[in-house]
């Protein structure tokens, strides 16, 4: 984000017999009339990420290759997660299924459940578009949902109806 619009960042890890579990939320909000700073962001979250052992974030496409060589400062590198209206879908399908199973452990972190729980899903022209209400923030929901799907392909087979293995 960097323009008006927040950024946030999660961490979360598999536990056999829990699902994914978030571990942490960070989100960084520009202060009125002012744009985040991408070096000041990037530089706070890596410590973060060096704690959890942390050295490739998944990250938006969004200005991935000038945030990339910031991040490489910072000793971590980006991986970019497709984020268009058809994996969107899929992404926050992804996060549906493991709330609907119980597999999903969140923090008690208000502005996260606040958004989790304000996402509407609609269908336009065909295609499912999931987001938040005009003019509310979905920035916590989307790490959520981007890190649940790649967490994923690291829950154990047979752990969940249709969630074992690469590429669910």
């Amino acid at each position: 984000a960097f323009r008006q619009d927040a950024f946030a960042c999660a961490i979360a890890h598999v536990e056999e017999g829990r699902g994914v579990v978030i571990d942490a939320v960070r989100q960084f909000k520009p202060l009125p009339g002012l744009a985040l700073d991408p070096a000041v962001v990037l530089a706070d979250l890596a410590p973060l990420l060096r704690a959890y052992g942390i050295f490739t974030a998944y990250t938006d496409q969004y200005q991935l290759e000038s945030l990339g060589q910031l991040a490489m400062q910072h000793g971590f590198s980006l991986d970019p997660v497709q984020f268009t209206a058809t994996s969107k879908a899929a992404i926050y399908g992804s996060l549906q299924q493991l709330v609907a199973q119980r597999r999903l452990a969140l923090l008690d972190h208000a502005e996260t459940l606040q958004e989790l729980g304000m996402l509407e899903r609609r269908s336009l022209n065909g295609r499912v578009h999931i987001q938040a209400p005009e003019g509310q923030h979905d920035d916590l929901a989307t790490v959520i949902a981007i890190v649940c799907y790649k967490c994923l392909w690291l829950l154990p087979v047979g752990s969940g109806a249709g969630l074992g293995g690469k590429g669910s």
